[in-house]
C-alpha cells in the first residue's frame, strides 16, 4: 500500500528473471520476470514470487530521492 502523496516504485534486480505474479484491484498478471512495480498514491498491490535460492535480496524505491535500501528475505 502506498500511503504517500506521490508514486513509489519497487525494483530489485533479482526479480528480472524470477517468475512472479502481481495482483492489483482484481487484475492478476503472471510474468517470467518483473522489472519494477509502481504504485500511485493510495494504491495497493501484491507481488508474489518463489525464490529459487536462500538469501537476502536488496530492493529500493527508484523514485528520485527515495533509494533507501530494503531487503527481501528468503529462507528457502
Amino acid at each position: 500500500m502506498n500511503h504517500g502523496e506521490i508514486a513509489h516504485q519497487l525494483e530489485t534486480v533479482y526479480l528480472y528473471k524470477t517468475p512472479a505474479a502481481v495482483v492489483h484491484t482484481g487484475l492478476r498478471v503472471e510474468a517470467a520476470g518483473v522489472e519494477f512495480l509502481r504504485l500511485q498514491p493510495d494504491a495497493a498491490a501484491t507481488l508474489t514470487f518463489l525464490p529459487q535460492v536462500r538469501g537476502r535480496f536488496p530492493f529500493a524505491c527508484t523514485i528520485e530521492g527515495h533509494r533507501g535500501p530494503g531487503w527481501l528475505t528468503s529462507s528457502r
